[in-house]
């Protein structure tokens, strides 16, 4: 968790309406300095960039699959207590 802590920040502060972005791009077509183009990339520099994202995917994914398992967990321990207790849930 402490990975995402600055991430999930930058994200939440960013999502307030009328705020400054809190970087400015200084060029009038901020576009022209965010692409990256394969060809100009040396095959390290590929490699490198792709073991990254393939690394954070791994993170992230790991990050995900632990939260869907604890919901799960949490899930069927709820249904086995409602069993236990032979309470039912009347949805109407």
């Amino acid at each position: 968790m402490k990975i995402f802590q600055p991430s999930i920040l930058l994200h939440s502060l960013a999502i307030f309406k009328g705020m400054k972005p809190i970087y400015q791009m200084i060029s009038k077509q901020p576009w022209h300095e965010v692409q990256l183009y394969i060809s100009l990339q040396s095959l390290i520099m590929l490699l490198k960039s792709s073991i990254t994202t393939i690394w954070w995917m791994i993170v992230l994914s790991r990050y995900i699959f632990d939260i869907m398992r604890l919901y799960n967990i949490y899930h069927n321990d709820y249904i086995e207590t409602l069993n236990r207790s032979n309470t039912t849930l009347d949805i109407f």
